[in-house]
């Protein structure tokens, strides 16, 4: 297993060694490349913890990218952090006023719908994550 550093926006960045179970970059989604995209991945530590990473990507002037990386104890955890977290918290996008206010709304929802497809991507590609009945 190998030592991995992940950076973190406003806070220090996280080193852990472990194995990568998942990722999901979204740059490049049905064909198209986009502007604005996640990158997610989750690793297990070697302590048998879980690292969920998200990160949004942006190549729109006087936008931000921001990287987090959260430390969860359960497979379920992973679940809840990654459907738990907010996909445009970051998004700039279009001037406020009602000129724009359509094209924001449908920017939001694309990226909505491409994170909700990447989050589906990571959770099919571990049994771990699975939802079980009994």
């Amino acid at each position: 297993m190998a030592e991995h550093t992940l950076p973190r926006s406003g806070q220090a960045p996280l080193t852990f060694t472990g194995q990568q179970l998942a990722e999901s970059d979204g740059e490049r989604q049905s064909g198209k490349e986009h502007n604005r995209w996640h990158e997610l991945a989750v690793w297990r530590t070697t302590g048998g913890k879980y690292v969920v990473q998200i990160a949004y990507r942006t190549k729109w002037q006087g936008e931000l990218d921001h990287d987090a990386a959260v430390i969860v104890d359960q497979a379920k955890d992973v679940i809840s952090v990654l459907t738990g977290h907010d996909p445009v918290a970051h998004v700039g996008g279009y001037p406020i006023g009602a000129a724009y206010a359509e094209r924001q709304s449908r920017l939001l929802a694309d990226i909505r719908a491409r994170y909700d497809s990447q989050v589906s991507a990571i959770l099919e590609s571990a049994p771990e994550f699975a939802e079980r009945v009994e």
